[in-house]
């Protein structure tokens, strides 16, 4: 008996395979990037910001190679379409897609062709969007593919269509910060089994887009304290990758450049997360954990992830961010937390184990003390905790 496996069967498979994995302790890398880098002065400015991935939006092949050079010489990754998206009809310039991917299917830079921007926005339907995917993977199935919604309840209708599920929501200024943690998990509801998902977090002003923002006279760009929550909450949530809105905009409306501290305060998260990144990549959570609040916080609004960082887990870190400035964390167990309410609260946490005397915070530097193995603490609003029990 013979059987005939059609080559969509195939790729179907290695989609699956891609995204489920085998369940690896650690992850092999974790993108710490930024949006709409075009110019080789950008890419340098991505490297010295600390950002390990860049992201393009141009879909021309000779602009495409010329970033994937540029991210090579850099030591970056880089996110880009494949050489053309689908339009509203599902339909696509084909040779300029076969003549992107027949270049650079082997790349050792692209960490992920990007299929569109915003589907469910722009009226493409699913299932032009999975055929376009298809069409990418048979032609480069070594490279995942990925797009980005708008909102958590997008991505419902969007499921299966690429191996990474992308989220941008922007809060400010109209939506609570901690309505990110909402979207992720509707998103999060829709994910095959061991799909990654990354976040894209607001890191400009929102008036250059927003007539609506521009008459109430509202729009502002984030607080260093509100990336910070909005980073941190991301990976409290287990994120797999976070990307900041963007060094530019398409058309120029805005160059973070011209915003000097809102620049420092974005190369500020990225250093944070590298100093963390062995943290990031591991797989090891530690169950038990309680965590009880003030009671007369109306939410459950205190976020936390409790891990084990092992030597596997450095040992990577060190070969991602090799010449660059990386780990500032040892092996041992860690526990990030995160305020997501505009309120003090006070924080009892037990079930870690037995801890001799005192915890080290990492974030202020602070040494608390552990009293009948239980940690209290406060934790002022958007505050982010990263706690050190040791080995």
């Amino acid at each position: 008996m013979r059987f005939r496996f059609s080559t969509k069967w195939l790729v179907c498979v290695l989609s699956v395979l891609f995204v489920q994995g085998c369940g690896p302790a650690s992850r092999k890398f974790y993108p710490i990037g930024i949006y709409t880098v075009a110019t080789e002065e950008a890419f340098r400015d991505a490297r010295d910001g600390g950002f390990n991935t860049v992201h393009i939006y141009d879909t021309k092949p000779d602009v495409i190679a010329e970033a994937e050079r540029m991210a090579g010489k850099f030591g970056l990754k880089l996110v880009c379409y494949p050489g053309n998206h689908p339009r509203r009809d599902g339909s696509f310039n084909s040779d300029r897609v076969d003549e992107t991917l027949k270049q650079l299917k082997y790349s050792r830079s692209i960490l992920a062709w990007y299929l569109y921007d915003e589907p469910g926005g722009r009226g493409l339907r699913p299932d032009l969007l999975h055929d376009f995917h298809l069409y990418v993977k048979e032609r480069s199935a070594r490279i995942a593919t990925g797009f980005v919604v708008g909102s958590g309840e997008r991505y419902r209708d969007y499921a299966g269509c690429s191996d990474i599920a992308m989220l941008d929501w922007y809060p400010i200024p109209l939506h609570r910060l901690d309505s990110i943690a909402y979207h992720i998990g509707k998103c999060r509801e829709y994910l095959g089994r061991g799909q990654e998902m990354w976040m894209v977090l607001q890191a400009l002003d929102w008036t250059v887009f927003s007539e609506k923002v521009r008459r109430k006279g509202t729009g502002r760009a984030p607080t260093l304290d509100e990336l910070r929550l909005m980073t941190f909450l991301s990976v409290a949530e287990k994120i797999d990758g976070v990307f900041y809105w963007s060094y530019r905009t398409p058309r120029d409306e805005w160059i973070i450049k011209g915003h000097p501290r809102l620049w420092e305060d974005v190369r500020r998260m990225a250093s944070e997360l590298n100093g963390f990144y062995p943290f990031l990549i591991s797989r090891k959570e530690i169950d038990g954990l309680k965590v009880v609040v003030s009671s007369d916080v109306s939410s459950p609004a205190v976020k936390c992830l409790f891990k084990r960082v092992g030597r596997s887990e450095l040992r990577r870190a060190r070969r991602v961010q090799r010449g660059k400035a990386g780990s500032v964390i040892e092996a041992g167990c860690y526990l990030l937390a995160v305020n997501a309410s505009e309120e003090d609260i006070e924080v009892e946490y037990s079930g870690f184990g037995s801890v001799d005397g005192t915890v080290m915070e990492l974030i202020e530097g602070k040494i608390l003390e552990v009293s009948a193995n239980r940690l209290r603490d406060v934790l002022s609003p958007y505050q982010v905790r990263m706690y050190y029990f040791g080995r």
